[in-house]
């Protein structure tokens, strides 16, 4: 700092460049915590100062902005601040840079230029502290501000209250069954064991970076990393057909799913000294670099605290995945060898497509994943609607008519591996004209805002060989039905990672 001391040694007008030192300095309400005010700009309550734990970064407050707006990093540390300030000749435009483009800062310096008594000062300034003008002044703003970690500013207790939200606790903790959220419990927060187990399954790079041994339970963090080419090109894929899911058939939310990196579906058991716990509960994130990320969304805030404790690079895709599992021991165990079996679930995936109401037809399938043929015949097809009165709703009328179709197969699959769906999804409920909304429909339908997705009835034949299924539900009967088989299927072998002994 011998340089900001040399500077206070000089006999200047500071208020001329906007750093009015007279007077005595009364912080205002979101002035940071532990500030060290260096100057005034006369206007508006702007000020600039060091904060205490930031080094010697020179930062800029303006009371006048939002809330969360109000503070940003301006300069390395003194001497970048004053190359700053010799080089756009005024603090305004430097102070303001956060909220500009690169063609509205060459316009604001344009047409502001210093006067002759600024100029005076600002070449004083040039030659006795021996600075240099700064390259790219915006572009070195931009970057400060863009790689600036703004959650560990801290203010007094009364700017929380002003702004009507709880004081952060910046401080790592990991609670037992609060995911990556704010706890609201009274347990004591877990003991942290590092593990950093790094191994390459089910779609990329893994590590479980610690396990944290709670009261309750074990809590155990799952990270899965992807390279930021692979997230750019699913997002740019996508991104379209993601702003219109509600819409997409089962087939592309399969293809979605499937291409996306950051998309995994696993169970995992948690082998304690031998005894397998109980999986209590779990929660997943994801983080989408910069570079890739869609206009508009952003990453959840939680990523902060997750990627700086973990030191994560953020230019890369994470998926993280925090499961707790119970203990099943009247005491909270000494942990003498614990290990994790991981195994994907089985994903869907389209295969065949065919055409009823065709009867007696024969249907050659190969499974995708074995290659072994199978042979479906087509038994009967009969048109079917339910039962009105177990719709009843006096806000919304519902489709009633499918199609039932038996089949029989000419050996056995391997059971849940395989079933047969309508290619198109149900008829979107109609909201009625008039009538409240207090009917309540008991039906088993699958679905969101798009419609219904799918109906299952219970259907029993004699013979054990011969299945069913059920068509969407459309408010007109329909005459032809396009039925996809879908295959489930598991991608990746079960593997067992070791954690201790």
């Amino acid at each position: 700092m011998a340089l900001y001391d040399k500077y206070l040694r000089l006999k200047i007008d500071r208020s001329l460049i906007g750093l009015e030192n007279k007077g005595d300095f009364y912080p205002y309400i979101c002035t940071p915590k532990g500030a060290d005010i260096i100057g005034w700009a006369g206007v508006d309550g702007n000020h600039y100062c060091f904060v205490r734990g930031f080094g010697e970064i020179v930062f800029a407050v303006n009371p006048s902005n939002l809330p969360g707006d109000q503070v940003h990093p301006l300069a390395q540390n003194f001497e970048e601040f004053l190359r700053l300030l010799v080089t756009c000749g005024d603090l305004a435009s430097i102070e303001q840079a956060h909220m500009w483009e690169k063609d509205q800062f060459d316009t604001f310096l344009a047409e502001n230029q210093p006067t002759s008594d600024q100029k005076k000062i600002l070449h004083l300034l040039e030659e006795k502290l021996e600075l240099k003008p700064m390259e790219r002044p915006f572009e070195y703003i931009k970057a400060l501000q863009k790689s600036f970690d703004y959650t560990k500013i801290k203010y007094r207790p009364e700017y929380y209250e002003a702004v009507g939200v709880e004081e952060e606790d910046t401080e790592w903790k990991v609670y037992f069954e609060s995911g990556f959220w704010k706890h609201h419990g009274r347990d004591r927060a877990a003991d942290e064991i590092a593990i950093g187990k790094q191994f390459t399954w089910y779609k990329g790079q893994w590590n479980i970076p610690a396990v944290y041994v709670c009261k309750a339970g074990l809590v155990v963090d799952y990270l899965l990393e992807a390279e930021p080419d692979r997230v750019k090109k699913f997002v740019e894929r996508w991104e379209a057909a993601e702003a219109d899911s509600d819409r997409l058939s089962q087939e592309h939310q399969n293809m979605i799913e499937s291409e996306n990196p950051l998309h995994v579906d696993f169970r995992s058991d948690m082998i304690l000294n031998g005894i397998k716990l109980q999986c209590k509960s779990g929660y997943s994130m994801v983080w989408i670099p910069d570079s890739c990320r869609p206009k508009g969304t952003r990453n959840e805030t939680e990523w902060q605290k997750i990627c700086q404790h973990y030191q994560l690079d953020t230019k890369k895709g994470w998926a993280i995945h925090r499961i707790s599992y119970a203990w099943d021991f009247k005491r909270k165990p000494a942990i003498r060898s614990l290990c994790v079996r991981l195994e994907q679930r089985p994903v869907s995936v389209v295969g065949y497509k065919f055409r009823t109401p065709q009867k007696e037809k024969r249907i050659v399938f190969t499974h995708p994943a074995t290659g072994t043929d199978y042979v479906i015949t087509i038994q009967n097809t009969e048109k079917r609607q339910l039962d009105a009165e177990k719709l009843h709703s006096e806000e919304y009328e519902y489709p009633t008519h499918y199609t039932m179709m038996t089949y029989s197969f000419s050996s056995k699959l391997p059971n849940n591996e395989f079933m047969i769906c309508d290619c198109q999804q149900s008829d979107a409920p109609k909201k009625k004209v008039t009538g409240d909304a207090s009917g309540v429909c008991s039906i088993g339908i699958i679905g969101g805002a798009a419609g219904p997705t799918a109906v299952f009835v219970a259907e029993k034949h004699s013979e054990l060989q011969v299945h069913s299924a059920c068509s969407a539900l459309h408010f007109d009967p329909v005459d032809e039905i396009e039925w996809q088989i879908v295959y489930m299927i598991k991608m990746y072998e079960d593997t067992e990672i070791t954690l201790i002994g």
